[in-house]
């Protein structure tokens, strides 16, 4: 295995086939699972944690452009782990009336410094009319950072308190 193609992966300045946005958000969502509930087991994906997943991944490869690496994350982490992610950490925080918003995970997560970034989830205001309780994910240990939009897509603010600011939006109407 060329440690020079492992490390030009880790450091980003070369990219799979399949190392697109949807891999970068699963490297993210696990890193937050690693920060935020250790206790959960999951490997962590900071620099060495890289360096092993693709030392695993492209062991054998005579062509690494060949490999899955979505398969070969899936495979790394367990197929347990893997199905417990999106309990964990969701890719779409669903609201009460079947809607939902999408949750942007940070790549700056990172479990070799102990850093963990609230996910983003944007959403407009009149979308909330039925959420209570502010989303957390990681076992409510991880608010989500809420981008607020008007209705017609501008941001309003954000909040990683949502049962506080709406409210303040109550109190301001009522006046």
């Amino acid at each position: 295995m060329r440690e020079d193609l492992i490390d030009s992966l880790c450091y980003g300045e070369i990219r799979l086939p399949g190392m697109d946005e949807i891999f970068d958000q699963l490297l993210a969502r696990i890193n937050l699972v690693c920060v935020a509930s250790p206790e959960l087991d999951y490997p962590c994906l900071d620099f060495e944690g890289l360096r092993k997943f693709f030392r695993y991944a492209l062991a054998g490869r005579e062509e690494p452009d060949q490999v899955d690496v979505g398969a070969a994350l899936a495979a790394f982490v367990g197929p347990a782990k893997m199905r417990w992610l999106d309990e964990i950490v969701p890719r779409r925080w669903r609201l009460g009336d079947a809607t939902g918003f999408d949750l942007q995970y940070s790549a700056e997560t990172n479990p070799g410094e102990g850093v963990a970034l609230s996910p983003i989830g944007t959403v407009r205001v009149s979308q909330l009319g039925g959420l209570r309780d502010h989303p957390f994910v990681c076992e409510g240990r991880v608010a989500v950072r809420l981008r607020l939009l008007n209705d017609d897509d501008s941001l309003l603010e954000e909040t990683l308190d949502w049962s506080a600011h709406s409210a303040r939006l109550i109190s301001r109407s009522s006046r």
